[in-house]
C-alpha cells in the first residue's frame, strides 16, 4: 500500500525549489512507499517524480485552492 502526499503551489511566494526539497525529504525519511501530488497553476522546475494536478480555475486565491483536493 502506498501513502498519497498532497501538496500545494499557488503563485510566487514558494518556487519549485520548495516542493523538491518537500519530495527529497519524504524520500529521505519516509518508512512507507508514496506518491506525492502537486496541485499548481506552474509545474516548471518540479521533478518528474511528482504528480502535477493542474490548478485551472483562477478564481481563489492563496490557501483556497486547498478547498479542492476535498472534492
Amino acid at each position: 500500500m502506498k501513502a498519497t502526499i498532497y501538496c500545494v503551489k499557488w503563485g510566487n511566494k514558494y518556487s519549485s525549489k520548495y516542493v523538491n526539497r518537500l519530495y527529497s525529504m519524504l524520500k529521505r525519511h519516509c518508512s512507507i512507499p508514496f506518491q506525492m501530488y502537486c496541485y499548481t497553476e506552474n509545474p516548471k522546475g518540479i521533478r518528474k517524480d511528482v504528480n502535477i494536478i493542474p490548478i485551472t480555475d483562477d478564481s481563489k486565491e492563496g490557501w483556497w485552492y486547498k478547498l479542492d483536493l476535498l472534492q
